[in-house]
């Protein structure tokens, strides 16, 4: 027995090396989640605050918000094209896709639980829907 360790722990040697090859291939895993994520545009700027306006559809107030020098028109354009169906989706579920917009070159919206914003560059424009976001 290696007189180091003290009285019981040579129980614990091969596990050691277990959980480190455990843990090497959930680190892995979780890098190749957090690359995919980047990949399909999930990372965003954070939310903007400036508020542009509201507008309704089907019962529900849609808070359009501003960000990074785009203009409250140009929000609002963007959302509502959003919103209203003239968005194509890449993925097959809402949450690991992400919408273009038809005219909008250049822009993806992603959306979840009462929210959803369309990024380029640094250009955001959000939404919120009244009372659940």
């Amino acid at each position: 027995m290696d007189e180091r360790r003290g009285p019981g722990l040579h129980r614990f040697a091969g596990r050691t090396s277990r959980l480190r090859a455990h843990l090497a291939v959930a680190l892995v895993a979780l890098s190749a989640m957090c690359g995919f994520g980047v990949a399909v545009g999930v990372a965003a700027p954070a939310f903007p605050t400036h508020v542009c306006g509201y507008f309704f559809r089907s019962g529900q107030d849609f808070i359009v918000y501003s960000g990074g020098g785009i203009s409250c028109k140009k929000a609002t354009k963007l959302i509502r094209g959003f919103v209203l169906g003239k968005a194509q989706q890449h993925g097959t579920s809402d949450a690991d896709s992400y919408w273009t917009i038809k005219g909008e070159p250049g822009f993806r919206c992603t959306q979840s639980m009462g929210e959803g914003r369309c990024v380029k560059s640094n250009k955001i424009a959000a939404y919120v829907i009244k009372g659940i976001g």
